[in-house]
């Protein structure tokens, strides 16, 4: 049974505060470059999105199909305590990694 293209795949992601306090968000997104993903911040929401091309090529009939391809899209809802307008991220060896620091009490 070949996947559905109109179908999303949500890539694999883990969010955690760090021992310093920041939230961490890794996701991920295995044979793609940081060019094929966008990232926007609505709020306190962040969205991931972008495609993975099929490496089998188009009418490749799959028996088992865990490595999604096509387009995907994930949203994190992130606690108000920290600050996505100062969040840095950095993608390598297939891992898109997202630190936001908390907020100043001043904020």
């Amino acid at each position: 049974m070949s996947p559905d293209p109109n179908a999303f795949w949500i890539p694999n992601a883990n969010v955690l505060e760090n021992a310093a306090g920041e939230l961490v968000i890794k996701v991920e997104l295995a044979g793609l470059t940081k060019e094929d993903v966008e990232v926007t911040v609505e709020g306190q929401r962040l969205k991931l999105s972008g495609q993975r091309p099929d490496p089998d090529g188009e009418g490749a009939k799959y028996l088992l199909l865990e490595m999604h391809h096509g387009r995907f899209e994930s949203f994190v809802e992130v606690p108000e305590a920290f600050d996505l307008s100062r969040a840095q991220a950095a993608y390598q060896n297939g891992v898109l990694r997202i630190v936001a620091p908390r907020r100043s009490r001043m904020s």
